[in-house]
């Protein structure tokens, strides 16, 4: 399974950082396209069939309320947000997915320190 990442502004730099050094294929939006729009995030996912991986629920409203059609997308729900705890949780989230072997395409992943739920849209 080859997983490409589009990482949102509101992933730490190391974290991003981090998970490039270890081989991931990710892009940071804060690196390439600081301060454009969830829209915005949305094309450049589908257009790159990237997953965007987020801390933020507005694009759970953009996907099903207004039927918006990225990649996919994971969400991860971390509390602290520390970046150490981010890159744990994703790391975490990342080996889950590769288990239960779930596609990334049209799917939108919540994850938080115990739960992994996915719906398809």
């Amino acid at each position: 399974m080859n997983l490409k990442f589009l990482l949102d502004e509101n992933i730490p730099q190391s974290v991003y950082l981090s998970l490039k050094n270890s081989g991931y294929d990710v892009i940071s939006i804060c690196e390439k396209f600081r301060g454009i729009s969830d829209k915005k995030i949305i094309k450049i996912s589908r257009e790159s069939k990237r997953t965007i991986i987020t801390l933020d629920k507005d694009f759970g409203y953009l996907v099903f309320n207004r039927k918006m059609k990225p990649f996919g997308v994971i969400l991860f729900r971390i509390h602290p947000q520390s970046p150490q705890k981010i890159l744990s949780i994703i790391r975490m989230g990342f080996k889950t997915i590769r288990e239960r072997k779930l596609s990334l395409l049209h799917n939108y992943i919540f994850i938080d320190e115990k739960t992994l739920k996915s719906r398809q849209f």
